[in-house]
């Protein structure tokens, strides 16, 4: 019993209960300081570099690819490009709008998880865990052992049909690129019929404003609103609006500057219609056949933003099925289920190349029906 009599002497347990608890608050304030000089120091050495140098570094490793990336597309499509527009009717012009046609249409993060997939399985440059063989990493699930055609494209990881959620990832996707493409019309037309025709100050400051909003990029928007706020449809549309109307914006000012000096227009300020029905009668209905085209192609860009909001977590959430969530949860199983990734991919592209396609049919049509003439 001595140890423990020494021991209770040392750490001072038969002191009055007050000077134990002064001498437990004055440790504690010791410790504290202990530990907040050395964060202090290890702040001060992790972040000695300014952030100016730290995105003055950054910026060689965004510029090179991006760089090299640009320099590589015009080798390839500068002389296509020259060809098919010197012969449109020739069968490079054909092969050339087709080759740029499925392009545009993929996805760029269900193109990179395709990459990565065939790098894998295929060519084994990277490690393939749980790779069994090349069947079975090509083969759909309905033409293994024990296949069904109750799942047709198989199932995910909780065991629910692929086909029925990418289908309902479909219809979501289309849903929300239409009505944030009717949204993205409505503000647009507004804003460019106003500068366009008014001109002078209105004209410049809308459009400043409009060159403000194009300046911001639209994953950090999404990440702002989206970051503070539930994401649901209607944010996801909203973000999506304020991201798209610029475009919007512009084309339908170039094309009110146009009609506005067009002879119609004129007889109805002459014979003294106001300013707001000649744009609401006069040059509103004229603005529909360039937007047309336009606003198709807007619908299938709007549909992989969505795709991507999701993919990165900031989209629709689970349970509710999209594009994004199913890819981003497919790539946990990229090597040993790779259909949960490849097949709403599949679906997604063949939405795409679909709305690109109807897009340049309506483009066409309004070129024939002027004339080729804008």
């Amino acid at each position: 019993m001595m140890w423990l009599k020494k021991e209770t002497k040392d750490l001072g347990l038969r002191d009055p209960l007050p000077i134990q608890f002064g001498r437990f608050v004055h440790q504690g304030q010791e410790r504290r300081k202990r530990c907040r000089g050395r964060d202090r120091s290890e702040k001060t050495l992790q972040n000695r570099a300014s952030v100016f140098d730290l995105i003055k570094e950054s910026i060689p490793f965004s510029v090179q690819p991006a760089g090299l990336g640009g320099a590589l597309a015009l080798i390839f499509s500068l002389p296509l490009g020259i060809a098919a527009g010197l012969k449109p009717d020739g069968w490079v012009s054909k092969l050339t709008f087709a080759i740029s046609s499925i392009f545009v249409s993929l996805p760029n993060t269900w193109l990179a998880i395709l990459l990565i997939l065939i790098v894998s399985t295929e060519l084994r440059w990277l490690p393939a865990i749980g790779y069994k063989s090349l069947s079975y990493a090509w083969l759909p699930p309905i033409l293994w052992d024990k296949g069904t055609w109750t799942h047709l494209f198989g199932t995910d990881q909780l065991g629910r049909d692929l086909l029925l959620r990418s289908l309902t990832g479909l219809q979501n996707a289309l849903l929300i690129g239409v009505v944030s493409v009717i949204g993205m019309f409505v503000v647009g037309a507004m804003i460019g019929i106003v500068s366009g025709y008014r001109g002078g100050w209105t004209d410049m400051i809308l459009m400043r404003i409009t060159d403000a909003q194009m300046s911001i990029p639209v994953v950090i928007l999404a990440i702002t609103i989206l970051g503070i706020s539930r994401p649901t449809p209607f944010t996801v549309i909203l973000v999506l609006v304020l991201a798209g109307w610029p475009t919007h914006a512009r084309v339908i000012r170039s094309v009110t500057l146009t009609e506005s000096k067009k002879e119609f227009v004129r007889a109805a300020q002459i014979i003294g219609a106001s300013h707001s029905r000649i744009m609401l009668a006069h040059i509103a209905p004229n603005i529909l056949p360039p937007v047309a085209f336009i606003a198709v192609l807007d619908v299938a860009r709007m549909m992989i933003f969505e795709a991507i909001f999701g993919f990165i977590g900031i989209g629709i959430q689970p349970p509710t099925p999209t594009f994004g969530n199913i890819l981003a949860d497919g790539t946990k199983y990229l090597i040993n289920a790779w259909w949960i990734t490849v097949i709403p991919g599949l679906f997604l592209f063949t939405a795409l190349i679909s709305l690109n396609l109807i897009s340049n049919s309506l483009e066409k049509a309004r070129n024939d029906v002027l004339g080729g003439c804008g």
